[in-house]
């Protein structure tokens, strides 16, 4: 293990270019100790100061980089890892990377006022905490450069049918030689930024198709080496996450950020993910009295698609007007897919913060499909009062911002497609076929020319249609709610 406390500190830090790899090792069970020196608890790298980075690296990387073990650093701006340079091979995180600037990572100042009572003693108060133990830290991972073998935060795998299941010769089979990895930030930074430098020490930051390269870390053929490759796997995305992110406000006022990609601040660089963003782990951000962001595709960042077979999720705990947005892509970012096959859900604890799912700011999304679950919701946060609404809204898809027109598709085998909130188009011609499972709440068709489509499905809410045409067809289907056709012409 490598701890330094110290400010402006660093646990390990390379200024020149890396001309072979940086492995930091995972926890491994049942390891020979007289085997490379493994530690069954993998390695770990942690600083406790201000303005300091666990791992820095200033320049490039000719091989591949991994990252397990612990990766902790505490303190005001302090980073856990930060790579500023090109990765030309893999990176991967299999180990857990954490960061806070708060003195604990446990005790937290926020009461729900709903639940608070008169006294100030006893087990449901709130902790106290001095402004000295609420600084704000670093992001747990920055990216500043190129990965040429993408980016992946490692996890039980999925694929398709195992033909020879005595035999590892599919994705799945060997996740017993893979490790989890997580990426954590208490306070309001970020957990993962990808994003490169602003002016002449950036520029564009690409990340390049995933490879996976598979160890024999369990000895599976007991020749006591447990570094030989069993499995290379080449993936479609160049950001594929397995494991957890979380960003995590835990105190009251600090906000909730899980992951965000951009482009340079100064709007002179861009973020380019080739094949695009699969989530098959968990992404979530979790504020009180503060907005919570979950995955943030920021202006300058362009991916193809977003496929999410895990769970994105914000969740705002507030009694004012914060908001939870589980996926945003800002103005300026550039994502024309997207395929929700886990869930995409949005909460707010009260009801006058906005809760969105999905927001697309960037009017780029021409195409949805969901074949799982997407919710916006309010919870009661004090079910012994009688408010039961406010000023906030629960919109569960929110494409108002296209203008050249989004096509949704909801439909899956089995009839347990949902979606929960309302959705809005924008000026564009859309189209929302909806052909399985339930839409509990309102259809807002915008100004375009648009096409809605119900067939053995449910739409619980209203259809309103505000451009010169609307088509609506309803076979086989329910719906509870009014169609307003304003000044459409209408095919029924």
């Amino acid at each position: 293990p490598i701890t330094v406390e110290g400010n402006d500190s660093f646990g390990v830090s390379v200024r020149s270019i890396l001309n072979g790899d940086y492995r930091q090792k995972q926890a491994v069970d049942d390891v020979d100790a007289d085997t490379d020196n493994e530690d069954s608890n993998g390695a770990s790298v942690t600083v406790l100061g201000s303005n300091s980075v666990a791992v820095d690296f200033r320049e490039d990387i000719t091989g591949n980089v991994g990252i397990g073990g612990l990766t902790q650093a505490t303190g005001e701006n302090s980073v856990g890892a930060r790579f500023l340079g090109d990765v030309a091979g893999e990176f991967m995180v299999d180990g857990s990377i954490l960061t806070t600037g708060f003195t604990s990572t446990s005790a937290s100042n926020y009461e729900d006022p709903d639940s608070a009572d008169d006294n100030d003693v006893g087990f449901d108060e709130p902790d106290k905490l001095d402004p000295d133990d609420l600084l704000v830290g670093g992001a747990a991972l920055e990216i500043r450069g190129d990965l040429g073998r993408g980016f992946l935060i490692n996890g039980p795998a999925t694929g398709g049918a195992d033909p020879t299941e005595d035999v590892k010769d599919v994705v799945q089979d060997f996740n017993p030689n893979r490790t989890a990895g997580s990426i954590t930030s208490v306070g309001s930074a970020p957990a993962l930024v990808i994003q490169p430098l602003d002016g002449a020490a950036g520029d564009e930051l690409r990340l390049a198709r995933v490879r996976e390269t598979v160890r024999d870390t369990l000895d599976d053929d007991d020749d006591d080496d447990r570094n030989e490759v069993i499995g290379v796997f080449d993936y479609d995305f160049g950001f594929i996450n397995r494991g957890t992110i979380l960003g995590n406000g835990q105190n009251k006022d600090f906000s909730a950020s899980a992951v965000r990609i951009a482009g340079s601040a100064d709007g002179q660089h861009q973020t380019i993910i080739e094949g695009g963003i699969f989530n098959g782990g968990s992404i979530t951000a979790l504020s009180f009295e503060n907005n919570a962001v979950g995955l943030n595709i920021g202006s300058g960042a362009s991916s193809p698609q977003l496929v999410n077979a895990g769970a994105i999720s914000a969740v705002a705990n507030t009694q004012t007007t914060h908001d939870a947005i589980a996926v945003r892509a800002d103005a300026g970012a550039s994502l024309p897919t997207v395929t929700n096959n886990g869930s995409i859900g949005a909460t707010v604890d009260s009801f006058d913060g906005d809760a969105s799912a999905f927001q697309d700011l960037s009017g780029t999304v021409t195409t949805f499909n969901n074949n799982s679950r997407i919710g916006a919701l309010f919870l009661d946060d004090d079910p012994n009062d009688d408010i039961t609404s406010g000023t906030g809204r629960a919109i569960a898809l929110d494409l108002s911002h296209s203008a050249s027109g989004v096509t949704l598709t909801q439909t899956d085998t089995i009839d347990n497609t949902r979606i929960f909130g309302d959705i809005l188009f924008g000026a564009g011609g859309d189209r929302f076929d909806l052909l399985s499972g339930q839409v509990v709440g309102n259809v807002d068709f915008g100004t375009g020319s648009d096409v809605l489509q119900v067939n053995s499905a449910t739409l619980l809410g209203d259809a309103v249609f505000r451009g010169a045409n609307a088509d609506v067809s309803l076979v086989a289907s329910e719906m509870e709610g009014a169609i307003t056709l304003g000044n459409a012409a209408a095919a029924l």
